[in-house]
């Protein structure tokens, strides 16, 4: 599997239950997608996350007055174009 299709999931699923006001998202667990979600946890953007042994992570979303903490997440960087 592709990075870019993993993190382009990773995106997909956090921006659609931001959109839907979910409180959690159960995203695949692999090295890349751990280390964004820690860097989102260390800022503050998300309340937590949990690692389980099957291969998923569940992550807490974080909300401010039934506002999300994430606005939009986007990813830059396209086959044609890489940005690092």
């Amino acid at each position: 599997m592709s990075a870019n299709f993993i993190i382009s999931d990773f995106v997909s699923r956090l921006n659609n239950s931001i959109l839907h006001r979910l409180s959690t998202v159960l995203v695949v667990r692999n090295n890349l997608s751990a280390q964004v979600i820690f860097l989102l946890y260390k800022n503050g953007v998300i309340s937590g996350f949990r690692c389980f042994d099957n291969g998923c992570i569940i992550v807490f979303l974080k909300y401010f007055k039934s506002f999300s903490a994430i606005r939009l997440i986007k990813i830059i960087s396209t086959p044609g174009h890489r940005v690092f």
